[in-house]
């Protein structure tokens, strides 16, 4: 893994002031639960200069329901949060159901709701070192396989994408 800057963002607009700054030569990117971007750095998929961490902005840890029974989940609610909610459970049991599913209990507590609904996308050999090469072995070997589960949008890693 490479070193990177840690930024402890203090609001909305301070991070999206940071991402902005991204480019590719310098790349930031968002952690909240960060179970996923944790793995993908150690692997080398993802290099980003600096980390923008939001778990230090408050208020987006929250799970409120209106007046009119409508729930709204801020980015920064756990999986467990949301399978143990007793409002959710109420209102939205299959997406109680469907968090108590996800993963172990262990990760349901780290990982968020909005880290999980902004995964990169990814196809079956998208942490495998070999398709992560740009030469033709590579490329001819996923294609020929297993591709009906291929990423192809926002995946420049996918083997699918180089060939």
């Amino acid at each position: 893994m490479q070193t990177f800057e840690w930024v402890d963002a203090t609001s909305v607009q301070h991070a999206a002031q940071l991402l902005a700054s991204s480019t590719p030569a310098r790349p930031v990117i968002a952690k909240a639960g960060g179970i996923d971007l944790v793995d993908l750095m150690k692997e080398g998929i993802v290099r980003p200069a600096r980390v923008v961490n939001l778990k230090t902005i408050g208020g987006l840890g929250s799970i409120d329901v209106a007046d009119d029974g409508t729930v709204s989940l801020g980015a920064l609610v756990t999986l467990g949060q949301i399978e143990t909610s007793p409002a959710i459970r109420a209102r939205v049991p299959a997406l109680a159901d469907a968090a108590r599913h996800a993963a172990t209990p262990q990760v349901r507590n780290a990982a968020t709701i909005g880290g999980n609904l902004l995964q990169r996308p990814r196809c079956w050999y998208f942490r495998s070192a070999y398709f992560h090469r740009d030469d033709a072995d590579a490329n001819d070997a996923a294609l020929n396989g297993e591709s009906q589960y291929h990423a192809i949008f926002d995946n420049e890693r996918s083997a699918m994408v180089h060939a």
